[in-house]
């Protein structure tokens, strides 16, 4: 018999399982090593001042779309709840219904950014003469790539609503690796940021293509008898969820961003480039384990949809804990060693980059990937007006922190700012809040999820600690064997000191009953409705 059957686990769920999470982490991995790789070589043939010009650019394009009004989201969770319920007719109904809204939204993107490339002013964008015209050319063509690729995004959120990241995750591998295989080829024969733009309209215009011939072989369902038309109704029953969405995103997403415009404003522009590159690196916190954190949100509205308490407390804690362990090693070696790792990356910004920086970095994303899950669950159970809520009180806090420590620390401040944000926030009201929508104790989520955890990180600290002040790494070689030497450590520290026995059965029975197509509680208990 083999394990499969030694489970009672049904073998299609568990080769889907497989394909979403190894398509995710695959996904991720092809993603990392194009930006690794590629960023360097773009830094060194366009310049350090066109590339700050191009970060300032996407920044601008990143918050053109949040014109989406919070959609895009709201569709995915509404998206699983219908398939969890089996209601494909209200499933046709938000896809046309949302194609229309981004519409609308990609078309506000595309006039706001023909104005910016017609010359309407940026006061706080100091952009050098000799690159204006590009400046205003990137704007043009990225503000385009927005009015294909937000409409285009509601075929994306189907994968995601109905749980078919696999085939979301090959259709993006498959363009990154097209996206990177184009800009190298720009790049080597002398072309500069433009090119690069150009570029990526093209590939927000394929990947449209790719979805529609997809989703027409994958979910006929949706487009049998499908008609282009707002629904009124499915407005009105989504529209509240999707503007206290909107809100947090703007506050949660936007504020990500906000430290750049921070720099732009207050600070040479010259400093833009070094921080944004520790930002990048810093993201592998959150990368490392964003395939897996991704799928927790259409599996929480489904378990919400179905009144399942008990699986969405063992979602929480499992998430929560495993998440915290899996970033915080890479959380660790980038605190100690992300200096010497961005010297070995980017020898043009060795001599530029703040000391402590990327330590600031790494710890807010450690403490953000800490509260995601939690973040999570406030969403899947309708609180998304509690979360924007936070997210104000937030950014108010960050710029209160910012504005008193940036005179004196200047780029590593804003920085240091956001970390005190983030930890005053979440110690204080999203966590407590957490506890009473989940009728949990603070003891009882943090011990679980933070206190073991930290247990299993004390040897790997003093580990790293001594690695740090023995070796200073100057190959790709030997800053690898650190990393490896703090991470292996961390696992084995973790499985000894960090999981209990019983936690393990726990474990074993969640992966079980979800293979199974269950949401039996792992302990046995009756499920209750939620509230």
């Amino acid at each position: 018999m083999g394990l499969l059957d030694s489970l009672r686990v049904d073998p299609e769920k568990f080769r889907s399982w497989v394909r979403n999470v190894a398509s995710s982490y695959l996904d991720v991995a092809i993603g990392g090593a194009t930006f690794f790789f590629l960023t360097p070589y773009i830094v060194h043939h366009v310049g350090l001042a066109a590339y700050a010009i191009w970060i300032v650019c996407h920044t601008i394009m990143f918050y053109l779309r949040f014109f989406d009004l919070g959609f895009g989201q709201a569709q995915v969770r509404y998206q699983a709840k219908f398939h969890a319920r089996g209601r494909v007719d209200l499933g046709r109904k938000l896809l046309s219904t949302t194609v229309w809204v981004h519409f609308i939204s990609g078309t506000l993107a595309l006039i706001t950014g023909f104005a910016f490339a017609k010359g309407l002013p940026i006061p706080w964008v100091d952009v050098p003469h000799d690159l204006e015209k590009d400046f205003h050319r990137v704007i043009f063509i990225l503000a385009a790539t927005l009015f294909v690729s937000i409409p285009g995004s509601v075929l994306n959120n189907v994968y995601y609503g109905t749980q078919r990241f696999d085939v979301a995750n090959a259709r993006s591998i498959a363009l990154q690796l097209l996206s990177a295989t184009l800009q190298f080829t720009a790049l080597s024969q002398g072309y500069g940021i433009v090119a690069l733009a150009v570029i990526e309209l093209s590939v927000a215009a394929a990947r449209v293509l790719v979805d529609l011939v997809v989703t027409r072989q994958m979910y006929p369902e949706f487009l049998r008898n499908f008609r282009l038309e707002f629904d009124h109704r499915t407005w009105r029953r989504v529209r509240r969820f999707a503007v206290w969405s909107s809100l947090d995103d703007l506050l949660v997403e936007g504020t990500s961003q906000l430290d750049r415009v921070f720099i732009v404003v207050f600070l040479p522009l010259a400093q833009l480039a070094p921080y944004a590159l520790c930002k990048s690196v810093g993201g592998a916190v959150g990368m490392i384990i964003e395939p897996m954190t991704q799928t927790f949100y259409p599996m929480a509205a489904g378990l919400y949809a179905k009144g399942k308490r008990q699986s969405l407390h063992h979602l929480l804690l499992a998430g929560t804990k495993t998440s915290t362990a899996i970033a915080l090693p890479i959380a660790l070696v980038l605190a100690l060693f992300g200096d010497d790792g961005l010297a070995l990356w980017v020898p043009d910004l060795a001599n530029s980059v703040p000391h402590m920086l990327i330590t600031f970095i790494a710890l807010n994303l450690l403490l953000s990937v800490f509260l995601w899950t939690s973040t999570i669950m406030l969403l899947a159970t309708n609180h998304v007006r509690a979360v924007a809520m936070i997210t104000i009180g937030e950014v108010a806090l960050a710029f209160a922190f910012i504005a008193v420590l940036t005179p004196h620390f200047g780029v590593t401040g804003i920085a240091m700012g956001s970390l005190a944000s983030n930890v005053t926030m979440g110690t204080t009201v999203q966590i407590p809040l957490l506890c009473r929508v989940m009728k949990l104790s603070p003891r009882a989520f943090l011990l679980p999820t933070f206190g073991r955890v930290m247990v299993a990180s004390l040897p790997v600290v003093l580990l790293a600690g001594w690695l740090h002040q023995t070796f200073v790494p100057k190959t790709w070689l030997a800053l690898g064997a650190i990393a490896a030497a703090i991470v292996l450590s961390f696992v084995a520290s973790f499985l000894v000191l960090g999981i209990g026995a019983t936690e393990r059965r726990q474990y074993l029975n969640i992966l079980k009953g979800y293979l199974r197509g269950e949401e039996a509680d792992p302990e046995g208990l009756p499920e209750s409705p939620v509230s």
